[in-house]
């Protein structure tokens, strides 16, 4: 009932551009990539944050079905491509894939994109929504280990049981 309160009061205070804050607050606090692919319309928006990493020059597509192809890695174009088809066609209702997109390089980064399927009130493919994330980056920390990755590419080990010594480095 709460949550309900905290959404009313979400609209009254940014009124018509609601969703376009809170995309923006919730892409801003988060590492993954969230997109809404408005498949009737043909535009795709996706958090700023991609174009700082991706070979995109601007979050706002209004030529998805083309400048979306051009970051996806040429050897998975024809496989996203049929995927896509198969959601307008109404034959997928979700969307989950890995594949390769492009970074400002050129060179190819493992993603894993997933979404789900809004249809109209017809039942055809309205919009795609969900989330981009590398699935090849770098991991944060070992859960086996219990140590944490820092900026110098050095970890830094936190044991509450049984601390390391100061000198110990894990690798």
């Amino acid at each position: 009932r709460k949550v309900l309160v905290v959404i009313n009061d979400i609209f009254k205070v940014f009124g018509e551009q609601t969703a376009e804050i809170l995309f923006q607050i919730i892409t801003e606090c988060m590492d993954d990539y969230l997109y809404i692919f408005d498949l009737q319309n043909n535009i795709f928006e996706i958090s700023q944050s991609a174009v700082k990493r991706f070979n995109m020059s601007k979050n706002v597509l209004t030529d998805a079905a083309n400048e979306v192809m051009k970051v996806v890695y040429e050897e998975d174009r024809r496989m996203l491509a049929k995927h896509l088809a198969d959601i307008c066609e109404g034959r997928e209702n979700v969307h989950n894939l890995h594949y390769r997109w492009l970074d400002k390089e050129g060179m190819p980064v493992w993603i894993n994109c997933r979404g789900i399927v809004i249809n109209d009130q017809q039942g055809k493919a309205e919009y795609l929504v969900g989330c981009l994330n590398e699935t090849g980056n770098k991991r944060r920390a070992d859960n086996v280990t219990d140590c944490l990755a820092v900026r110098n590419s050095l970890l830094t080990c936190v044991h509450k049981k049984n601390p390391l010594p100061r000198d110990f480095l894990c690798i």
